[in-house]
């Protein structure tokens, strides 16, 4: 970069210097060593552009050229007509920021009215720094690496105020919390511009600091943001939140002029009533299916709205959406209609333009379903010229105002459960997940927030105890604990408690401390329930427990205990029978409540027909579309809100003493007991009464706080140490080789029951069985190996390939940073040596060059240098990866091997005794034959004597048959 015959610049009055992609040498800086010149050169913009600017300034000679300069410009009478400073990809030395450099600040920052400095490697902002900009009105700190902590430090800074900053821009600078900036907008009472896109919010909790009042434009683009939870300051008229993940925006400030919402993921448009000042809006590429429905729209009532994209979403084109084209087709500010405007689905419809669909095949629908005008009611009346039906209920509500269930009927049933009552809150209907994601967050998440709020108020944490669990139901009935670690997870059972109530025995509990954490543990297990129930998991119930348990006097030991619990009952199922998803349980549980027959002994109906009739203040929300699947679902769906909306519970506030009631049920055990010995002989009913208070003491025994806090720790490090990031992808296949491997081990318990119990059967036979035993070993051993080490070992080269590949690219990008600068300063040698006016050849010359061509080797070396130390980084890194895999593999072989000779040991015990067994029966059985065939001589011998002597008789007698038997003989 060489800047040649400044008195050309001085003639000219420049308004705009622009130095680009290079490095500021000394030859340059003598330029400005001109006190005339630097009077009267007329600089309204200063740019430097990837520039790199060294500390050789400093260090040139005794006396610096910065500080020559800064001696030259102490004399001059006015600061330059500088009023902007533009600095992009410029490496400022530490250095140069010297505390005796004013006058080179005074004059360079005298008239600044605008300060950028964008990709500078800015790190920390000291007092010193801050002082010297505070008088600027526009402040551009984008892509620099600051740390929050400097950004608050600085409001201890003394007599420090931008009282004249009106535009702020912090792009891609780390953040993760607007909270955190409001120790520096305290700094500036005039700041109506706000950038802070590009930075990763995830959730914006909008600061409530004063500072933010006068706000007009905030920027909150590409910011990876899912939810916002509060308001924004009343004063704003520009927000953009576009390029984020929202999936609902609720109560947008009513000031605002323009809204950007594109590229997120809203499934429905934002509540647009009181915005009559909006004048631009923008939602397109979302997951709008429709922008108005029959009863007329948001948008329609913006009488200021000019410009509107509404493009790239999935529209549903169906009858629901005449009044969009009608809109659409009456609006001239929408941008980008018709061409961004296509069908998703109907499949037949699918990538047909909008505009083309046609308006006449749209008929009224059959039946009618009409929200009197109170909200408290609705009518019915269906095709079929019958009478208008009137289901009366407590509120009633559409897709765009659900946020008014809270303060009229949710906000009561959580301040109950703060007063110490069981409260439940039952959801049906929801069948799409459209519905099921509003429902999540503009009604568990609210309902969360307020309990914590109620309690938290209340007492402090060391008086107060909140526990959730989760249990998902099959459509057969059959329970699972969510929330437990364990493979095999504990059987859940009913108890009936005559204190405590109904409660599910073996079920996982997890301590919460916040709304937050309780949520997410609400959506872990609601993701859980998809993966686990996989296709049918549209047809599986669940319920989300809060516990809250509270010392009503926490100074004194045997405190009494308030206790209630939120239960939040998710039930799939439609209330028509013929319904293709199934019945709603709620179905089976009011009927059998009206014909008063008993309730089943299953886990969900007990506990519906708890909820509904028992001790607890519960709430209903049906979720209901008017043009249902069925013709009948819409009817029955009423008439079966209406019956459960009749149903009367039983609340009473629960309190109990935790060390009065064991001790209670102690003394009436060794009451029981006393009173059974006294008897003599067992009675059937005092043995099962006996059971029922052994069981009731161990409920009341793992109800202590700190065995259940301990549990729950567990709980969470089983969870913790279990997630990866293959969890999704590896549960089915993981499901089905542990149903490998507990099916194999059953079959190898019974072969070796059956082994052991008919030990002496037939030879044969037991050949055969104990072929199979080994089988089965084997077969099982084989699968112990393929479930253990393959995963670990897949996991373990799936972490270490990524690691080598993300070294391995750093090296690339390091390599490629160096390349390039190398070949800027060959380029710019080039460039410097056409410019010299030196003779083609001679010393002089050689000599530049030499000194030139030595700069470029010793950024060669420096560049290698940096190179190999970041290989030899990377190699180091691997190795002591490689050894610390290498000791895990090597305790592991060493485990299977131990494993492996204690199995072998076992079978050569087991052999060697049934060998042992075999051989004395052998024996015992030789001695047998052999005394048995003794027995048989011996009887033989006297047979042929009893024989002879017969033969003797018969033959004195003449007899002609001693004849005969002497033949046979």
């Amino acid at each position: 970069m060489v800047i040649r015959n400044p008195e050309y610049l001085s003639c000219s009055q420049t308004l705009e210097l622009e130095l680009r992609d290079g490095k500021l040498d000394v030859a340059e800086m003598y330029t400005f060593l001109d006190a005339t010149f630097l009077q009267l050169i007329q600089i309204d913009k200063l740019i430097f552009n990837n520039v790199t600017i060294f500390s050789l300034f400093i260090s040139e000679s005794d006396i610096s050229l910065l500080f020559q300069l800064n001696l030259i410009l102490e004399g001059l009478p006015e600061a330059s007509s500088i009023k902007t400073l533009e600095l992009e990809d410029v490496t400022l030395d530490p250095s140069l920021f010297h505390p005796s450099l004013q006058a080179l600040y005074r004059w360079l920052f005298g008239s600044l009215e605008s300060l950028v400095l964008v990709r500078s490697g800015l790190v920390e902002i000291d007092c010193s720094w801050a002082h010297r900009v505070e008088n600027q009105a526009q402040l551009d700190l984008s892509e620099n690496p600051i740390s929050v902590t400097s950004l608050q430090n600085i409001s201890h800074c003394p007599f420090l105020s931008f009282k004249y900053l009106k535009s702020l821009r912090l792009r891609r600078s780390n953040l993760t919390s607007l909270q955190s900036l409001c120790t520096i907008l305290s700094l500036n009472p005039a700041l109506i511009e706000l950038d802070v896109s590009r930075n990763n919010f995830s959730i914006v909790h909008y600061p409530h600091c004063p500072e933010m009042n006068p706000l007009k434009m905030l920027n909150l683009s590409h910011s990876g943001i899912t939810e916002i939870d509060s308001l924004f300051s009343t004063t704003l008229e520009e927000l953009d939140l576009s390029s984020n993940y929202l999936e609902v925006f609720n109560n947008p400030p009513q000031t605002l002029k323009k809204l950007h919402l594109s590229n997120n993921r809203l499934i429905r448009l934002p509540s647009l009533d009181n915005l009559s000042q909006l004048r631009e809006l923008k939602v397109d590429s979302n997951q709008l299916t429709i922008l108005i429905n029959e009863t007329g729209g948001s948008l329609s009532i913006l009488e200021q709205l000019a410009i509107l994209y509404a493009g790239s979403n999935p529209y549903q084109c169906d009858c629901d959406l005449k009044e969009t084209i009608i809109f659409l087709n009456n609006s001239v500010f929408v941008e980008d209609y018709p061409a961004e405007f296509l069908c998703a689905s109907p499949a037949v419809q699918q990538g047909t333009p909008i505009m083309s669909l046609s308006l006449e095949t749209c008929v009224k629908a059959k039946d009618c379903v009409v929200i009197d005008e109170e909200g408290h009611g609705v009518d019915y009346k269906s095709g079929k010229d019958e009478e208008a039906k009137s289901f009366p209920f407590d509120q009633v509500v559409t897709v765009d105002n659900i946020q008014s269930f809270h303060p009229e009927l949710l906000q009561p049933l959580t301040g109950s459960i703060s007063s110490g009552y069981n409260g439940a809150l039952l959801i049906c209907g929801a069948s799409s997940e459209k519905i099921s994601t509003l429902i999540d967050h503009n009604i568990i998440k609210q309902v969360l927030a307020d309990l914590f709020s109620h309690m938290l108020s209340q007492a402090g944490k060391e008086e107060l105890f909140i526990s959730v669990s989760y249990l998902q139901f099959y459509p057969d009935g059959s329970a699972v604990d969510l929330l437990s670690p364990n493979a095999d997870r504990q059987t859940l059972k009913l108890v009936a408690h005559d204190i405590l109530g109904s409660l599910v025995g073996g079920l996982s509990e997890v301590c919460v401390c916040s709304a937050e954490e309780a949520y997410a543990l609400y959506e872990t297990c609601g993701e859980r329930l998809k993966a686990n129930a996989d296709s049918i998991s549209s047809r599986c119930s669940s319920l989300f427990s809060v516990a809250v348990e509270q010392k009503l006097h926490p100074e004194e030991v045997e405190s009494e205990v308030c206790r209630s619990k939120l239960q939040l009952f998710r039930l799939a199922g439609g209330a028509s029978r013929t319904d293709l998803r199934g019945v709603s349980p709620l179905v089976k549980v009011v009927e059998q409540t009206q014909c008063e027959a008993t309730t089943s002994n299953t886990i969900l109906p007990f506990l519906l027909n708890d909820a509904l009739t028992g001790n607890s203040r519960t709430a209903l929300i049906y979720c209901i579309h008017p043009r249902g699947l069925l013709d009948d679902e819409t009817p029955s769906a009423l008439a079966l809100a209406q019956k459960a909306r009749n149903l009367v519970t039983k609340a009473t506030v629960n309190r109990w003493c935790p060390r009065a009631t064991e001790q209670k049920i102690r003394d009436d055990i060794a009451d029981l007991r006393t009173a059974m010995m006294s008897q003599g002989e067992s009675d059937v009913h005092n043995t099962f009464r006996l059971a029922e208070l052994t069981q009731n003491l161990q409920i009341v025994k793992n109800l202590c706080w700190e065995k259940r806090r301990e549990d729950s720790k567990k709980i969470k490090g089983i969870t913790q140490s279990c997630r990866t990031p293959n969890t999704n992808l590896h549960s089915s296949d993981h499901r089905e080789d542990t149903g490998t491997m507990k099916y194999l081990q059953a079959q190898l318990k019974q072969e070796m029951e059956e082994h052991i119990r008919e030990g002496k059967g037939n030879v044969e036979k037991v050949q055969e069985r104990v072929a199979r035993i080994q089988q089965l070993r084997e077969a099982l051993r084989e699968e112990t190996l393929k479930n253990g080490a393959t995963t670990e070992k897949s996991d373990l080269c799936q972490q270490s390939q990524l690691e080598y590949s993300k070294a391995q690219e750093q090296r690339r990008q390091l390599k490629e940073d160096h390349r390039r600068l190398i070949q800027e300063e060959v380029e710019k040698m080039e460039r410097d040596l056409a410019q010299e006016q030196l003779p083609t050849e001679g010393p002089e010359r050689e000599l530049l060059v030499l000194t030139r061509e030595r700069r470029v080797l010793v950024m060669q070396i420096e560049a290698l240098r940096a190179e190999a130390q970041q290989a030899e980084r990377d190699l180091q890194n691997q190795y002591h990866k490689h050894q610390t895999e290498l000791h895990c593999l090597r305790e592991e072989s060493l485990q299977v091997f131990r494993a492996f000779r204690q199995v072998s040991e076992e079978q050569r015990r087991m052999s060697e005794g049934r060998y042992r067994c075999v051989l004395l029966e052998a024996v015992q059985d030789a001695v047998y034959l052999s005394a048995h065939n003794q027995e048989l001589q011996a009887d033989n011998k006297q047979l042929r004597k009893a024989l002879g002597e017969l033969k003797d008789t018969l033959a004195v007698r003449g007899d002609p048959t001693a004849e005969l038997l002497s033949q046979q003989q």
